[in-house]
């Protein structure tokens, strides 16, 4: 007689202590029984419960993930707007910039058609020396102008590949989120923005219906009142089921073929690039040919050059001759003047001091042209040592971008991989939140969920075993009877496990496939990166052979001074009134030749600042690529745990709504019950408390539905009671108890100690 009053007690402790855990008034019953887990009732019951919350958290995480899909698509449409509204002032502002290189190009020209009209149309020595310094000195003016306009476009070029640049990475950051929203809505890579909008705007549209589904299977719960009728929607619904994974399985179908036609688009995509890559590598080679061809023009001109240096030098030994020749003929005039007119001492002496003077001048000037020869020297092998230093300089900015490149590219495969690590390790820890959900579920059905609450995820499986064990061996001949059904049951079940494996294999198929196609286009990406660093080395051949041309020019130009100075050097040998002419044209070749050093020595200043600046914005780059990276990783984490508290929060308060209606007696799990029930349900306990009528009523309701081995020990309880009160009929009469309506029980505790929700003085 004491056995089922002690079952009964430890029953109400384990509710007590673990909210969660409990199945209700009719899961009391049959743990008191023993044999309530093995009566097909309580088993069909168990199957509506599981529809419900199921139901529900698909139809909560298919909202959440919906509304995380748009949020990010208005935040992606936005900086796709910003993007191409830059990339539209890019074109522009490169088209500007096109036709300024353009015209620049034209003045070139003409200036160069300009200097050969000059050159062809040069007539005497009279001509040339009245119009040449005036002429010369507007068109180094002009190639001074046009060599400053070329800067400042090089400038603006520079600043459009910077936004370009730019533009690329913007493109790129929104083909990716392309690309991963295409993902996560299981829509081909090669798909439009409208397409993934559309089929965002359909999830939406798929949850609402949902939630209309969720809603109506409710209200269809609810108005179940037979149990049979109720395992028959259940039936229904597993067909329900397995139609919409046929369904699905013909989806999955369709998007391989899809899958298929995308991979064919990208290899014919891959071709063509090849082909685009073989023409650029053809011009490349071309340019090649082009800048050798060049070089060699140039080795021409330096031996020609070096020709007229030799031409020079032996002008400069027949003027010298010449001026021995010259001295004598002063002696030898000297001489005759002293001997005719040795009477007339002061005309002699005068004689022979104009002659003195004369050869002073003349030995001044051949050491002021000396002087600057050497200066002339000295200037052009500074000019060489200034240019190999800016090909250094060239060379150190071209391997910095290249280091640069490999950077980015290591910063964005080590993206990628903790992305893919975030993915996997998020899928197996649903994987075993599933799976540990399920033996909950499993531990609840076979009335053990205080049991595995204790023990743990390791122990569950072994005692969900032995608890299997357990009720096999106190099974008799009436469950033999209803073991086929469970057993028809665990076969429908065990399919269904079959078609979900076969279905997730299905799904690893694909996300292999995806992965093989993330991969082809990132070898797309890398070859149209190929492309644009090959046009980038086209620009900068082209711009070297335009230096190079500035530079014949420059040859040229010098050349035609060297001849303007050797028909003077002629000119001084016929003339001796002539030197301060020449005199000062060599004075004015060195002004220019100070200005050209200037020149070069401000090219050299430019190009090392251009330097530092390269290097201070790759290090501002790599800097806040760093510091994007870490916020990113940290943002994440602080929405995770974010997530995992409202999600602890929210299990809370399930679990103590289903813990209150099972206290009321109210089949939570298996039907939709309103707030507005339960509340009803307590403020009516609570009035049946006060006017000790509710405790009666619910007692004769309750034993209406309860088996018979229930009413048979519930009577030996009451028999066992009478016994005790007879024994000790000098203790005050207490009421019974609301949950086991039994006046001594271990379930009742005094207002004053308990710290929970508290029914008519006593702790449920």
């Amino acid at each position: 007689m004491m056995k089922p009053v002690i079952q009964q007690q430890k029953l109400v402790k384990c509710m007590s202590r673990d909210p969660a855990g409990g199945s209700g008034v009719w899961a009391a019953s049959a743990a008191v029984n023993g044999v309530g887990a093995t009566s097909a009732l309580q088993e069909h019951g168990h199957c509506g419960i599981t529809a419900c919350p199921s139901a529900r958290s698909e139809v909560a995480a298919l909202r959440v993930k919906v509304d995380g899909l748009q949020a990010k698509l208005r935040e992606k449409q936005l900086e796709l707007d910003s993007a191409l509204e830059s990339a539209q002032r890019h074109r522009a502002e490169a088209d500007r910039l096109r036709e300024d290189n353009a015209r620049q190009l034209a003045l070139n020209a003409e200036l160069s058609r300009q200097i050969d009209c000059c050159e062809a149309t040069r007539g005497s020595y009279e001509e040339v020396k009245s119009r040449s310094g005036q002429a010369v000195f507007e068109l180094q003016e002009q190639l001074r102008r046009a060599q400053d306009r070329t800067r400042d476009l090089e400038a603006k070029l520079a600043d459009r590949d910077v936004r370009d640049a730019g533009r690329s990475s913007s493109e790129r950051r929104l083909t990716e989120f392309a690309a991963s929203l295409a993902y996560h809505l299981e829509v081909s890579e090669s798909a439009s923005l409208d397409t993934l909008i559309n089929r965002a705007s359909n999830l939406a549209q798929e949850a609402a219906t949902l939630r209309a589904r969720s809603r109506s299977q409710e209200e269809q719960l609810a108005a179940h009142e037979a149990e049979a009728r109720a395992n028959r929607e259940t039936i229904q619904r597993l067909l329900a089921e397995v139609n919409r994974e046929h369904r699905a399985a013909a989806a999955y179908q369709t998007h391989q073929s899809e899958f298929r036609t995308g991979t064919e688009k990208l290899t014919a995509e891959r071709d063509d690039l090849a082909r685009q890559v073989e023409l650029l590598e053809a011009r490349l080679e071309s340019n090649r040919r082009v800048l050798e061809a060049t070089k060699a023009e140039l080795a021409e001109k330096d031996s020609h050059v070096a020709k007229v240096d030799s031409t020079s030098r032996e002008l400069q030994r027949r003027a010298e001759d010449s001026e021995q020749q010259l001295a004598s003929l002063l002696q030898s005039l000297a001489s005759t003047l002293s001997t005719q007119f040795s009477h007339v001492t002061a005309t002699e002496e005068a004689v022979k001091e104009r002659v003195c003077a004369l050869c002073r001048d003349y030995k001044e000037l051949s050491e002021a042209s000396a002087a600057h020869e050497e200066r002339s020297r000295k200037a052009a092998k500074q000019l060489e040592a200034q240019v190999s230093n800016s090909r250094e300089r060239e060379a150190q900015a071209r391997r910095a971008e290249v280091e640069l490149r490999d950077m980015h590219e290591r910063l964005r495969a080590m993206e990628s991989e903790l992305a893919a690590g975030d993915v996997v390790r998020d899928g197996l820890a649903a994987d075993r939140q599933k799976f540990y959900k399920y033996m909950q579920q499993l531990a609840e059905a076979m009335k053990m969920d205080q049991v595995g609450a204790d023990i743990g995820f390791d122990m569950l499986g072994d005692a969900l075993l032995a608890r299997a064990q357990q009720l096999a061996r106190l099974s008799d001949d009436a469950a033999h009877d209803k073991a086929s059904t469970v057993y028809s049951l665990q076969r429908k079940v065990k399919a269904l496990k079959e078609q979900l494996e076969s279905r997730d294999l299905h799904m690893d198929l694909l996300r292999k496939k995806i992965g093989q196609l993330e991969e082809r286009a990132a070898g797309r990406v890398e070859v149209e990166r190929e492309r644009d660093n090959e046009n980038g080395r086209v620009r900068r051949l082209q711009k070297q052979l335009e230096k190079s041309q500035a530079q014949l020019e420059q040859a040229r130009a010098e050349i035609v001074s060297l001849k303007a100075q050797l028909l003077e050097c002629s000119n001084l040998k016929l003339a001796a009134l002539e030197q301060d002419r020449e005199l000062a044209a060599l004075e004015n070749t060195m002004e220019k030749l100070e200005q050209v050093r200037q020149k070069q020595a401000k090219k050299i200043s430019l190009l090392k600042s251009e330097v530092e600046t390269r290097q201070r914005e790759l290090g501002d780059k790599s800097t806040a690529a760093e510091g994007a990276l870490s916020n990113l990783s940290s943002e994440l984490r602080t929405t995770k745990s974010a997530l995992e508290e409202a999600r602890r929060r929210e299990h809370q308060l399930l679990d103590l709504r289903a813990v209150v209606g099972r206290m009321l007696g109210l089949d939570v799990e298996s039907l939709a019950v309103p707030d507005y029930e339960i509340v009803n349900r307590l403020e009516r306990l609570i009035q049946a408390h006060q006017s000790n009528v509710y405790t009666a009523v619910s007692a004769n309701e309750a034993m209406q539905d309860m088996q018979a081995s229930f009413l048979d020990g519930y009577t030996d309880a009451q028999r066992h009671q009478l016994s005790l009160t007879a024994a000790s009929k000098q203790e005050p009469k207490r009421p019974p108890c609301p949950m086991c309506r039994m006046s001594r029980c271990s379930c009742r505790r005094p207002l004053e100690s308990s710290g929970g929700g508290v029914v008519g003085g006593f702790k449920l």
